[in-house]
């Protein structure tokens, strides 16, 4: 309904439930909300893969995105203050373990941002929901600046 490109579910260490709909099932839920949304975009839908694979392969097919994840920790911006270039964005959404200290690494050995949408732990799908809602508004704005 928002408008995002990709969904792509990722597998980390402390993953408790693994991804279960099937690509048909995903698909179908996307063509219900674009029709309801009035998109006229259907987004890509990944086979689950474990985050190292992605990241690489996310460096090689997308060198210049912008990469983000879920942030608690004092050190990491608000998406106000790290959110304003206009390379491709991708939001990465922690596990309900939480993400690990090597996973951690990893993703800012990929130059991801760590960034805190609020002061709370949000569930997966809440974090989705919040994640794209702000990514998404940030592309609207840029294209409509871009259009005047």
């Amino acid at each position: 309904e928002l408008g995002v490109d990709r969904i792509a579910p990722l597998i980390f260490d402390r993953t408790v439930k693994q991804p279960a709909e099937t690509q048909a099932r995903c698909r179908k839920i996307a063509i219900a909300a674009a029709k309801q949304s009035g998109n006229c975009f259907l987004p890509t839908i990944c086979e689950p893969k474990k985050i190292k694979l992605f990241l690489d392969s996310t460096a090689t097919d997308n060198p210049d995105a912008s990469i983000f994840f879920g942030d608690l920790s004092q050190q990491a911006g608000y998406t106000q203050t790290l959110i304003n270039d206009k390379n491709d964005a991708i939001a990465i959404i922690g596990p309900e373990g939480g993400i690990s200290e090597y996973e951690i690494k990893l993703l800012l050995d990929y130059r991801a941002k760590g960034i805190r949408l609020t002061n709370t732990i949000l569930r997966i799908e809440t974090a989705a929901v919040c994640f794209a809602s702000v990514l998404c508004s940030f592309r609207d704005r840029e294209k409509e600046q871009n259009s005047q």
